[in-house]
This record gives structure tokens, sequence and C-alpha cells, in this order.
């Protein structure tokens, strides 16, 4: 049985495939994350210093005086809060912008904000704790102080302040977060550094923003980095590595409050 003709019509071509969307490339990405880890500083900067005059202008020991105890009273609870505030919510909506720029790439997928498995939302807390714990005893048998100068202030200003700990606990893991496991972590994913190579860059950046620690501290986030990078590989949710962050800092500040009751030696 011979195929049918049909005179004068024309063939219909293949759709034409539609390339899949991709995120920022690598060297974009690395460009974005600087400019917005250099626009939190730099509000940070700015609206702490801001503060500082405005709170302590009637301070007795004059203009001199404030700028000599500039990176003290910086600490202070009505400053340190309210320039966290004002800052980390500015970085958040920035690594939002720039996703939206990227068209065909939802929020939802480059951000991961995808729903976890209930096991996860168990099992997290117990094991941050049990890793931040296991993780200090051995910077500690390593040579690491017991406490963080720069962290009793903050318990002090914490206690002194509450609102403190909305910034610390809450605001800068969703927006530290959202930056690294979210932003940088879909960017990198993609690229030659792999996934192995993604949590390791992305831990490493994330320490580097913290210099107000010393090496211990530093190496205490940047082990953590890979902890919360890993946690965002394996259940493919950045709820995971928040919950983590948010779990993490929360326990660090019941201990450190209770240490800033005692000045140290």
């Amino acid at each position: 049985m011979s195929d049918l003709v049909t005179v004068g019509a024309s063939p219909i071509p293949p759709p034409i495939p539609v390339p899949k969307a991709s995120p920022w490339g690598f060297w974009a990405t690395l460009g974005i994350g600087i400019a917005l880890i250099v626009t939190l500083i730099v509000i940070q900067s700015f609206v702490a210093i801001a503060l500082v005059f405005f709170f302590h202008r009637d301070s007795p020991e004059g203009l001199i005086g404030l700028l000599e105890n500039i990176e003290t009273l910086v600490l202070d609870g009505r400053v340190l809060s309210i320039s966290m505030l004002i800052s980390f919510p500015v970085m958040l909506a920035g690594c939002v912008f720039f996703a939206h720029l990227k068209h065909g790439i939802g929020p939802r997928d480059y951000f991961s904000l995808k729903p976890m498995r209930k096991a996860w939302w168990i099992l997290l807390a117990p094991l941050t704790i049990g890793f931040s714990l296991l993780l200090g005893w051995g910077l500690q048998l390593a040579g690491a102080p017991e406490s963080n100068e720069w962290m009793l202030q903050v318990g002090t200003s914490a206690r002194e302040f509450p609102l403190v700990l909305v910034g610390i606990v809450l605001f800068a893991p969703i927006a530290e977060e959202f930056l690294f496991r979210g932003f940088l972590f879909r960017g990198w994913e993609e690229s030659r550094l792999g996934m192995w190579g993604t949590i390791l860059l992305t831990s490493l950046a994330w320490a580097l923003i913290h210099g107000q620690y010393d090496v211990y501290g530093l190496t205490f986030i940047f082990t953590l980095g890979v902890f919360l990078g890993v946690a965002r590989w394996k259940t493919g949710s950045i709820y995971a590595p928040i919950l983590i962050h948010l779990v993490n800092n929360a326990f660090a500040m019941i201990m450190v409050m209770n240490f800033s009751e005692t000045p140290p030696l």
C-alpha cells in the first residue's frame, strides 16, 4: 500500500529546541557576590559609625574620645542591632534582584526553595549542636581559647539589648545563606568547580567575611560552611543550611551570653 501524498502540503518543521535556562556563570557570580559583600560591609560600617555619633554625641570624652573607642562602641547593643537589621535585608534583596535578572529561572529554582523531608527537620538541629560541640572541642585541643573576645562583647550587648539576637539568630542566617548556599552555590555548581569545589569555595568565602575572628574561629566557620554546603547538596533545599545556621547561632549566643556574665580575665 503506497503512502498518501497530499498535493500542495508543506512539511511541518520540527520544533526548535528551547535552550535550558542557566544561572550566572562563574565570573559573573563571583563579581556580583563580591559587590554584594562590599555593599553589606559599607552599609554596616556607615550605619554603625553614624549611630555611634548619634547615641554618644553627648559623651564627655568628646569627638577624639569617640574616635579612639569607635571599635568598642560599634558593639553597643543599639548600634549593632540596627546596623544588622538594615544591612542584611539589603543584601538579601540584592541576591533576589540579581537572580531575577536571569530570565527563565525562578527564585524557587535559583535559591532551591524546595520542601525538605520531615526527617531532616528533626535530625538537623541535634546534628548541628553535636557537630559544633565536637568541632569546638577539637579546636580547643589544638590550642584555641575557650571564648572569643568579640563574641563576649556581643553577648553582653545582647543581654542589654535583645534585638541583637534577632539580627544574629534570624537575619544573618537567612541573608548569608541566600548569598552563599543560594546565589553563589547555584552559579558555581554548574561551572568547572563541580559540587565539591563549590562547597569548598563558598565555605572559604563565607569564612573570609568574618574577619573579627582569630585563626581558630575562621577554621570553625570554614568547617561549618562545609557542613552547610553538604546539607544543601544532600537535601536539595536551602532550608537545610538556613536551619543549621540558625541553630548554630542560637546555640552559640546561649553559650556566650552565659560566659559574658563573668568578665573575661
